[in-house]
C-alpha cells in the first residue's frame, strides 16, 4: 500500500512539473491557452482596472491571499502582463487581472476593479496565468 501511495505521489508531481502546475498552498495556477480555453458561466466578474500597460503587481500571490483579510471569497483568478506594443496592431496592451466569485462583492469595486461580463477581448494575448482556488 505505501509503494502506491509514493508511486501516486510521484506520478502528480511529474504530471504538475510537465503541465506548469503551480501550488501555492490555497490554490494553484497554470498556464492556459485563450484560443481554446473556456471560462466558467456561473459566478460574478470582476476585473482590475490598471492605469498603464506597464503597471504590474509585484507579487500576485500575496495580493491574492489579501483577499481572504478582506472577507472576499474568490473561486479564479486570471492574470497577464501588459506590454507596450502589441505584435499585429501596434497598440498598447494593458495587463489584465481578472477574478471570479461566488457572490457580488460590491467592497471591490471600491478598489479600484469593475464588474465584467464574458465573453472578455484579449487582444495581443495568447495565454494567460489561471489561480484556481482549493475548495
Amino acid at each position: 500500500m505505501k509503494k502506491y501511495l509514493i508511486l501516486l505521489i510521484l506520478i502528480l508531481v511529474t504530471f504538475c512539473r510537465d503541465h506548469g502546475v503551480e501550488s501555492q498552498g490555497n490554490y494553484y495556477s497554470t498556464i492556459v491557452n485563450l484560443d481554446k480555453y473556456q471560462f466558467p458561466l456561473e459566478g460574478y466578474y470582476y476585473e482590475y482596472q490598471f492605469e498603464s500597460y506597464n503597471e504590474a503587481f509585484s507579487s500576485v500571490e500575496d495580493y491574492l491571499n489579501g483577499f481572504y483579510d478582506r472577507g472576499i471569497t474568490i473561486q479564479d483568478a486570471w492574470y497577464s502582463l501588459g506590454k507596450e506594443s502589441c505584435d499585429t496592431s501596434g497598440a498598447v496592451v494593458f495587463p489584465r487581472f481578472i477574478i471570479r466569485t461566488v457572490e457580488a462583492e460590491t467592497a471591490l469595486l471600491n478598489l479600484n476593479y469593475m464588474g465584467v461580463n464574458l465573453p472578455f477581448n484579449f487582444e495581443c494575448i495568447k495565454s494567460i496565468r489561471h489561480y484556481s482556488f482549493l475548495k
